[in-house]
Protein backbone atom coordinates (compact mmCIF):
# COMPACT_ATOMS: atom_id res chain seq x y z
CA UNK A 1 0.00 0.00 0.00
CA UNK A 2 2.67 2.62 0.97
CA UNK A 3 4.44 1.60 -2.08
CA UNK A 4 1.32 2.61 -4.67
CA UNK A 5 1.11 5.98 -2.56
CA UNK A 6 4.83 6.50 -3.46
CA UNK A 7 4.36 6.18 -6.91
CA UNK A 8 1.14 8.12 -6.83
CA UNK A 9 3.00 10.73 -5.38
CA UNK A 10 5.62 10.74 -8.15
CA UNK A 11 2.74 10.78 -11.07
CA UNK A 12 1.52 13.88 -8.99
CA UNK A 13 5.28 15.34 -9.22
CA UNK A 14 5.42 14.91 -12.82
CA UNK A 15 1.94 16.16 -13.50
CA UNK A 16 3.36 19.59 -11.40
CA UNK A 17 6.13 19.87 -13.91
CA UNK A 18 3.48 19.94 -16.72
CA UNK A 19 1.42 22.31 -14.83
CA UNK A 20 4.61 24.45 -14.21
CA UNK A 21 5.82 24.22 -17.48
CA UNK A 22 3.09 25.60 -18.81
CA UNK A 23 3.11 28.02 -16.66
CA UNK A 24 6.47 29.15 -17.61
CA UNK A 25 7.61 28.50 -13.99
CA UNK A 26 9.80 25.65 -15.27
CA UNK A 27 13.46 26.70 -13.68
CA UNK A 28 11.80 26.67 -10.26
CA UNK A 29 10.34 23.00 -10.32
CA UNK A 30 13.45 21.86 -11.86
CA UNK A 31 15.11 23.66 -8.86
CA UNK A 32 12.77 21.64 -6.66
CA UNK A 33 13.46 18.49 -8.09
CA UNK A 34 16.77 18.73 -8.56
CA UNK A 35 16.85 19.47 -4.59
CA UNK A 36 14.73 16.54 -4.33
CA UNK A 37 16.85 14.51 -5.64
CA UNK A 38 20.00 15.79 -3.76
CA UNK A 39 18.19 14.36 -0.57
Amino acid sequence: MHTREIEMHEVSDLEILAYAARESRVVITLDRVFLRFSL
